[in-house]
């Protein structure tokens, strides 16, 4: 794996790229299924499929070039599945189960945010949970598709 490759100092088989992986996360992963945002692997930037939308991407994008690495949305199942995961940590037997309760059926997102809400240390939780799972859902994708983040 490449945390392997960077505990050993050994080579990656992976080609480095400059790239914000929360933007990454953020912005074209956790965006609708079928949303199409790119990266420009010239030089690592991100172009969110919104901008594509409104005809205001680089003028010299062409989708069939190697230059560019599509980013398909992929939804909400996986903030779905981190926001299950996290619960699962929660040690309060009585706030594990309303947020069990409140990715229930539809509105889960805002019935666990607001549930969370109420319970400062836990929500502060969440945020960093939900950072760091998105970072790492982020280099899942770039390894998947033969890159790595560099600084």
């Amino acid at each position: 794996t490449e945390l392997d490759h960077y505990t050993l100092h050994t080579p990656s088989d992976l080609e480095p790229l400059r790239i914000e992986l929360d933007w990454l996360a953020e912005t074209a992963l956790n965006q609708a299924v079928g949303t199409e945002s790119f990266i420009d692997l010239d030089d690592g930037t991100l172009w969110p499929a919104v901008l594509f939308d409104d005809e205001q991407g680089p003028d010299d994008f062409d989708p069939a070039s190697e230059r560019w690495l599509l980013v398909a949305g992929l939804g909400s199942a996986a903030a779905y599945e981190v926001m299950q995961r996290f619960a699962s940590t929660v040690e309060r037997p009585d706030l594990a189960s309303r947020l069990s309760d409140a990715l229930a059926g539809s509105g889960a997102f805002r019935r666990f945010q607001t549930t969370l809400s109420r319970h400062e240390s836990e929500y502060t939780r969440w945020h960093r949970f939900r950072y760091d799972a998105q970072l790492g859902q982020a280099r899942a994708w770039l390894a998947d598709h033969g890159y790595r983040p560099v600084s």
